[in-house]
């Protein structure tokens, strides 16, 4: 089911000044969030409907992301059967992208256990990787989920999906350049086929190191041609028609953030890479 109470909502912030968020509308009597407006004391108002609060201006989008976006309006409906069943047979014969291997470098499966630890999936899709992640936690009851958005068809499928689920998921429509959530909120950050097509992906990567605790794995996945795989010419037009709308078509080392310590990167398939890193601890 999806719900954003009153602690959900004490870590929003606005994504235009960063400032607190209070919420005025209507709530249920646990005091879940259904229908109304977030404000700041700046009077930024964002509105919230069926819990789900939207929190970007869509007209801060960049041109190529606005084009972006209506193509996921367009490919929405089959978007999933498309990476499941077509793009396994382009990359013939590497075999699909596996899922778990960066599911496992979230390190879920440490959390369960853990009061209030929170994973933040940034460009959340129509959330394929929502019942992946919980899996992978084992014992996940204490385990809380946010996935944000910008594509409202996208996100909609997620919400959608999330309508009968047993635990409570928190999703938000947001911008990737200005995540509306405060400093040091999450526990793991997950971010899968979309930085490659940022209008900034470096300032991308540092909202996601500026919510995640210290030490906390950022776990980023795009488009990545494996050079230690032999590529014949179709494989190459593959990867070229895939990245057509890509800034980079490759892992952003050279654009980690200041403080960023990298962790782990590696070839989840023939099209796509895993890269790992996190905020270095504050020192003592």
């Amino acid at each position: 089911m999806i719900g954003l109470d009153s602690k959900d909502r004490s870590m929003l912030r606005c994504p235009r000044c960063q400032h607190r968020l209070v919420f005025e509308g209507a709530s249920r009597d646990d005091e879940v969030a259904l229908n109304g407006v977030l404000k700041c004391d700046l009077n930024h108002a964002w509105r919230v409907k069926k819990s789900v609060p939207h929190l970007f201006d869509a007209q801060a989008l960049g041109k190529r992301e606005q084009v972006v976006d209506i193509v996921y309006d367009l490919i929405a409906p089959f978007h999933d059967a498309a990476v499941d069943h077509v793009l396994p047979w382009l990359e013939y014969p590497s075999g699909p992208i596996d899922r778990m291997k960066y599911i496992a470098e979230l390190g879920v499966e440490d959390m369960g256990n853990r009061a209030a630890a929170r994973v933040l999936e940034v460009g959340v899709g129509s959330g394929a990787n929502i019942p992946l992640i919980y899996h992978a936690a084992g014992d996940p009851a204490k385990l809380g989920y946010w996935g944000v958005d910008i594509n409202q068809k996208m996100l909609g499928a997620a919400v959608r999906g999330a309508a009968h689920a047993t635990r409570r998921l928190r999703f938000a429509y947001a911008d990737a350049h200005c995540l509306p959530f405060a400093d040091n909120s999450f526990d793991c950050v997950l971010n899968v086929g979309s930085i490659n097509a940022y209008r900034d992906p470096m300032l991308g990567l540092r909202e996601m190191m500026r919510v995640a605790k210290p030490g906390a794995p950022i776990v980023v996945v795009d488009e990545e041609l494996d050079t230690d795989r032999w590529n014949c010419l179709a494989h190459k037009l593959v990867f070229r028609a895939l990245t057509f709308f890509d800034r980079i078509t490759k892992a952003p080392l050279e654009l980690l953030p200041a403080g960023a310590v990298l962790m782990n990167h590696f070839a989840v398939s023939r099209y796509f890479y895993c890269l790992t890193f996190c905020k270095a601890p504050a020192p003592r």
